[in-house]
């Protein structure tokens, strides 16, 4: 993964993967993508963005895929 920090309008930007591999009793593959961001919109005024997703491939089972979106915003005093 990488992460890169700015002083303007965008905080910080990263991205992350990884990559799992189960053997035993459940065999499956899995890759995940974690995408994140965070926006400073006025001097106390902040906005975090974040993506997750994940595909798993299970070799005796049902495969898989499911994502998650989330919107933070904050205000500090």
């Amino acid at each position: 993964g990488f992460s890169y920090s700015t002083d303007s309008f965008i905080d910080r930007l990263g991205l992350r993967m990884n990559l799992s591999k189960g053997i035993g009793s459940n065999q499956y593959s899995q890759f995940g993508l974690y995408l994140f961001t965070n926006l400073i919109l006025k001097n106390n005024i902040n906005l975090n963005l974040s993506y997750n997703y994940k595909d798993k491939d299970n070799k005796n089972d049902k495969d898989y895929n499911n994502s998650l979106f989330k919107a933070n915003l904050s205000y500090s005093f």
